[in-house]
């Protein structure tokens, strides 16, 4: 089932659990008749004009990460400024702790913990007058967010003593807003409808220092986010694909939901990748209106299996060296064997432009 370019909010019969997300082919098919027909103008509104439905474009796979025991989850980028091949890959295992990846694709390294549903990197992250890749995530199960300090060289990550961050009833997920020099930006979903800031600094104390910079409501709760610039976009079970501003009001809302989001810039102009929710499929939005620019269909490639059932996605425009991914990646996990894809951020952006090359993109 593919994303439509209008959307309206859906009924209430048509509102289901969050965890029915991992497996959207059903759900989507449960939904079906609730989401035809419907449109989308202003937040909260509905229209009289007909769903245009949007034919899905074929994207080629060009890698697959190792299969690795229990399947991948959320996953992120940490890339190396220095040495571009050198970047890392890490995603949150589904039976728990972090698994690193290169950029081959070679399973390097298994790190024990809970299961974390979401993760936000600082690749820079100053600590003690070191510069190390700094790992936020979400414990899904207690709603607690969790630090781990990435050590490149082994490579292996170790648990960070991290300052609380407790949102009032606890965290759903997070998301990386911004870093600079010294400190690192998050956003944290809490389990009710609101969305906290949060600054992380090393303050030379025993704990690194976690400072909430910002509180917003949001018209339901979420449980993904992304950000590009200083917009935040946020979705959830019962909240639409939804653009908050830098003051935390709601500018823009596109798709029904979604169970995962990316948000970057493609070809100049900024874009929101979102898998999963109600449509089982993937889609690139627009990321001013959040209407759809193009469904895409992630295909076989030469000797790698396409995506059947789009999960988790992340996309990075630093380089990873080489020529397919010097302009950048963006990973897809699919929901049904798991397993991380990469596709070029180039061959991703000829979706909406078939002459798109690297200079075209952005950064």
């Amino acid at each position: 089932m593919l994303f439509s370019r209008r959307f309206g909010a859906f009924p209430e019969r048509a509102i289901q659990s969050f965890e029915n997300f991992r497996h959207p082919r059903a759900l989507a098919a449960a939904l079906l008749g609730a989401a035809l027909g419907l449109t989308a103008c202003d937040p909260g509104e509905t229209g009289d004009e007909p769903e245009q439905d949007i034919n899905a474009v074929d994207v080629t796979v060009t890698a697959a990460m190792d299969a690795v025991n229990g399947g991948s989850g959320a996953v992120a980028f940490v890339p190396n400024a220095e040495t571009p091949w050198a970047g890392l890959i890490v995603a949150a295992p589904l039976d728990g702790g972090l698994d690193i990846f290169n950029v081959d694709g070679e399973a390097l390294e298994r790190v024990t913990g809970p299961r974390l549903n979401s993760l936000a990197v600082s690749p820079g992250f100053a600590l003690r007058g070191e510069s190390l890749p700094l790992i936020v995530g979400v414990d899904g199960s207690s709603g607690t967010v969790r630090g781990y300090v990435l050590v490149r060289s082994e490579p292996t990550a170790i648990e960070a003593p991290l300052a609380p961050i407790e949102p009032e009833g606890g965290a759903s997920a997070v998301c990386f807003i911004d870093e600079a020099p010294g400190h690192l930006d998050i956003a944290v979903l809490g389990r009710e409808a609101r969305v906290t800031t949060w600054r992380i600094r090393d303050t030379g104390g025993d704990l690194i220092g976690a400072e909430q910079t910002g509180s917003y409501a949001l018209p339901a709760p979420a449980r993904t986010c992304a950000s590009f610039q200083d917009e935040l976009y946020v979705a959830g079970p019962t909240l639409s694909v939804t653009r908050i501003n830098a003051s935390g009001a709601v500018e823009a809302r596109g798709a029904p939901s979604a169970q995962s989001l990316s948000a970057g810039i493609l070809l100049g102009r900024p874009v929101v990748i979102a898998t999963g929710g109600t449509t089982g499929g993937l889609a690139l939005l627009d990321g001013r209106d959040l209407s759809v620019l193009q469904n895409l269909q992630i295909v076989d490639g030469m000797s790698t299996p396409g995506v059947e059932d789009p999960a988790f996605v992340a996309m990075t425009t630093e380089s990873y060296g080489g020529t397919a991914y010097q302009s950048g990646i963006v990973a897809v996990v699919d929901g049904t064997d798991d397993r991380i894809r990469f596709i070029a951020r180039e061959t991703f952006a000829r979706a909406l432009s078939p002459n798109a090359g690297p200079d075209s993109l952005g950064g």
